[in-house]
């Protein structure tokens, strides 16, 4: 099992990555697609969220990718009984969600693992975990799975039509 220390970042690193970050997101709200493999190419930070909306890059790409109907690419892979290719998304989807927690964590998580049993870094693990619906502190109904003793959130209340 391989992990990295973090190490953290001066203020003027910060100031960098906001920077980079919020270009990121400006440039994805505008489907410049070169621009954001040049931004990722020079280490712009992929895992940057608006503050306000908390939009992420991957945000403005699937918003862009929906059809004139309303169809995600995830809802034309399973039209067209393509499994292999809806678990692509759905997995990728997964990562991102478990990724940004991890990042954003208030725990002593430190590293990603680059092999992870956990429902956080096995799909299938996933899947057999029992999701916990409850209400939080804002009133919205979220989903939740525990994850070494920590509640991690994995769908909003909102979505569970969806995953049915």
């Amino acid at each position: 099992m391989n992990s990295r220390s973090t190490k953290t970042l001066s203020s003027k690193d910060e100031r960098i990555l906001n920077a980079l970050g919020t270009e990121l997101l400006s440039t994805s709200a505008q489907a410049d697609v070169s621009r954001v493999q040049a931004l990722l190419n020079g280490h712009a930070p992929a895992w940057f969220q608006d503050q306000t909306t908390g939009w992420g890059a991957l945000h403005f790409a699937i918003a862009g990718d929906v059809d004139e109907l309303g169809n995600s690419p995830g809802d034309v892979a399973i039209s067209l009984n393509d499994q292999e290719c809806y678990e692509l998304i759905r997995d990728a989807g997964l990562r991102s969600e478990f990724t940004l927690h991890a990042i954003q964590s208030k725990t002593s998580l430190t590293a990603l693992r680059a092999e992870d049993s956990t429902p956080a870094g096995s799909t299938d693990e996933f899947l057999k975990s029992k999701l916990v619906y409850r209400t939080d502190e804002n009133g919205q109904e979220v989903v939740v799975i525990d994850i070494g003793g920590e509640e991690v959130g994995v769908m909003m209340g909102w979505e569970k039509p969806i995953s049915e």
